[in-house]
């Protein structure tokens, strides 16, 4: 499997001025949601994103085995993957483990994040921040992983200034992390002044935009909350009007908007945050001129 680093480079000389895209996907929490992303994964592998983006399920049924499970399944598919691994409460040997099984299984590339606090105080890890498990996977195995990390374009919620949050950002990336894929936002100009600032913070690496198209107003609320977006009021008063309604084809059109600006000022490529329904995600993509005969 390839290092996205290194595809993304190859890519931008290969094809220059064209995006590239990426998909995300979350283990599924049934039997019959695994058997239908699981049966789709030929046609994800055909569409040829860059990656596909696989998150952690600690927290979840199964655990963390789940997400290597379907990381495992779709590089049988030929997708190269990026596997999210979590730190906060998990000990340096199971972390060790969980990234020696990545090698065995040829997974070279890892989202390195801190993850949400232990369920139980009882539960303890050595490792608090993102920054020491990308230290970690440097000092345990060298160059053979890619290391992304995430950015926050409307800062971390518990950073104190977008100064602070960009300067945490800057020791993952001096640590070893090879590429930043950005939280969703609504807003371009967040992103815009995220990118600057990073920039000029030193942060050298591919800056990715993350694009979730709205598909209900109901899932829009709850996750733009759960993750404290900044949503334009605009954009606010359009989806209240419509609460109730098919919101898909405005999820699309406000995505591909915001989609041709981004490329339009030079974003390498576009993440899309699928929640395990890449539909309004090829729409948009098809409409860039990105994919083509999407059914």
């Amino acid at each position: 499997m390839a290092k996205i680093v290194e595809k993304i480079g190859r890519w931008r000389s290969l094809h220059p001025g064209k995006p590239f895209f990426s998909l995300e996907y979350f283990p599924p929490r049934t039997t019959k949601s695994s058997a239908a992303l699981y049966g789709r994964l030929d046609h994800i592998a055909a569409l040829k994103p860059l990656w596909i983006d696989v998150t952690w399920a600690a927290g979840g049924r199964g655990g963390g085995g789940c997400t290597e499970q379907l990381c495992w399944e779709a590089a049988k598919h030929g997708l190269d993957v990026m596997m999210h691994l979590t730190c906060r409460g998990i000990c340096r040997s199971v972390l060790e483990e969980t990234l020696r099984r990545c090698q065995a299984h040829g997974i070279r590339n890892i989202m390195a994040l801190r993850g949400d606090a232990p369920a139980s105080d009882a539960v303890s890890g050595e490792f608090e921040h993102a920054v020491d498990l990308v230290a970690f996977i440097k000092e345990e195995f060298g160059d053979y992983f890619c290391i992304a990390v995430a950015g926050y374009p409307e800062v971390h919620s518990e950073a104190a200034s977008k100064s602070e949050d960009l300067k945490y950002l800057k020791e993952k990336v001096d640590a070893g992390a090879d590429l930043v894929v950005t939280q969703f936002f609504f807003d371009n100009e967040s992103f815009f002044t995220f990118q600057e600032m990073a920039s000029s913070h030193g942060v050298c690496v591919p800056i990715v935009p993350g694009i979730m198209p709205v598909r209900s107003y109901r899932s829009f609320k709850r996750i733009t909350k759960l993750a404290g977006s900044v949503v334009p009021s605009a954009i606010d008063a359009e989806l209240h009007c419509r609460e109730g309604q098919d919101l898909k084809e405005y999820g699309v059109q406000l995505a591909v908007t915001m989609c041709r600006d981004l490329v339009a000022n030079g974003v390498p490529g576009l993440h899309f945050y699928t929640l395990n329904n890449e539909e309004s995600a090829l729409r948009v993509l098809n409409e860039l001129g990105l994919v083509e005969n999407v059914e």
